[in-house]
């Protein structure tokens, strides 16, 4: 680009003056003008530069630019941060919670279930992750770095915290397809984490028999059957409850042939189970005095039953845990698998692949401790609390 110089003299004035007019990148007209020709040819070829590169000319911008501008530059930012930058700047500024509120709300509408238990849980354990960064917090902002210090200050396991990032690893991926974010490069901020090693540990929460023991004293009268089979037959609690479909009923608990038929509309696998009744468990059923047909599991008291349960654990065992998620199904697991070793048997009996079976409760208790585990009877536990 050139700029012609020329030589200029104001009307009221005797003196010349050299003078450049040129267009700006803003399509407005400009006129450079200099005492010296020399001085105002130096000048015009720096604006033809400029112009030419597209790039700002900083001696034409206000103070407050300028320092915006070499703000910018120390950050040495390349053509990509820029980018993301403007993209950012165009998206609507969403904030943390509201995101994670329309996330589930879509994930909602999409399964044919509703809100199942599983989309609950994301939704309770994305709330918190919005409170920590801030619920008005705009979603674009929220960078792996403050993801980390979150995860890395929660007092939970590895497995807790696997949750939490792939609950936030699914809430900016449909961000990302929603086009609320702008993500720069291949992975999202919450992809950028480690991901945390869960070991078997991590999954599996075993009661000991005097754990065992003490819930049955404490449980109230109507959760028995739910603690005898969660316990003695490694029935899941969802199996059990009347969650978005048909509740286990006692009509389906066939004593006298020792098993229970658990069929496929209720069973977490889809396929019919025939679960066996141990003698241990048998025993307790018979404590419950059954009726012959009826929901085995009142659904509305059951989160304060367990959460109940869980708090007077902590005072007698004087610990801080609460309920252990799933811990009765883990420890008839555990037990059944020492018990009988019989990896491929308990699997069936479960539900389970062999994989899970042997990744979960392998060599997690002996067969001693299994024996006592299974002899955990009504006329060996002494007086009851139960109610």
């Amino acid at each position: 680009m050139k700029i012609r110089v020329r030589p200029w003299q104001h009307p009221t004035a005797k003196k010349v003056y050299w003078r450049a007019t040129y267009i700006d990148s803003e399509g407005r007209t400009r006129d450079l003008t200099r005492a010296d020709r020399a001085e105002a040819i130096q000048a015009a070829s720096a604006v033809a530069r400029t112009i030419h590169n597209g790039m700002v000319d900083l001696t034409e911008l206000p103070p407050e630019k300028i320092r915006m501008v070499r703000a910018i530059l120390d950050l040495s930012p390349t053509w990509a941060d820029v980018e993301r930058w403007g993209a950012e700047r165009r998206m609507p500024k969403l904030g943390v919670r509201k995101a994670a509120e329309q996330f589930i709300a879509f994930k909602e509408k999409e399964s044919s279930k509703g809100l199942t238990k599983h989309l609950k849980s994301m939704r309770s354990d994305l709330f918190v992750m919005a409170e920590e960064m801030g619920d008005e917090t705009p979603l674009a902002r929220v960078r792996a770095t403050a993801l980390a210090e979150w995860l890395d200050e929660l007092d939970v396991g590895a497995k807790r915290r696997k949750d939490y990032r792939a609950a936030c690893v699914q809430l900016w991926t449909w961000a990302r397809r929603q086009e609320l974010i702008v993500v720069s490069g291949e992975y999202t901020e919450p992809e950028k984490l480690p991901m945390p090693e869960v070991t078997k540990k991590d999954y599996v929460r075993v009661l000991s028999k005097e754990e065992l023991v003490f819930l049955f004293k404490n449980v109230r009268q109507e959760f028995l059957p739910w603690l005898a089979l969660g316990a003695f037959s490694g029935l899941r609690s969802g199996e059990m409850r009347a969650w978005n479909k048909p509740a286990l009923d006692w009509s389906m608990v066939k004593l006298d042939r020792g098993h229970i038929d658990l069929p496929a509309s209720i069973s977490k696998t889809g396929r019919r189970r025939l679960v066996p009744i141990s003698p241990t468990l048998a025993a307790w059923l018979k404590e419950c005095k059954p009726p012959k047909e009826g929901p085995i599991l009142r659904e509305p008291a059951y989160e304060d039953e367990t959460g109940r349960l869980g708090r007077l654990l902590d005072e007698h065992f004087k610990r801080e845990e609460g309920w252990p998620m799933n811990c009765l199904r883990h420890s008839y697991g555990s037990h059944r698998v020492a018990q009988t070793q019989e990896i491929g048997k308990v699997a069936i009996e479960m539900g389970n692949s062999e994989k899970i079976i042997k990744d979960h409760y392998l060599e997690v208790r002996t067969e001693e401790e299994a024996e006592e585990y299974f002899n955990v009877l009504p006329g060996t536990i002494g007086e009851h609390n139960r109610k």
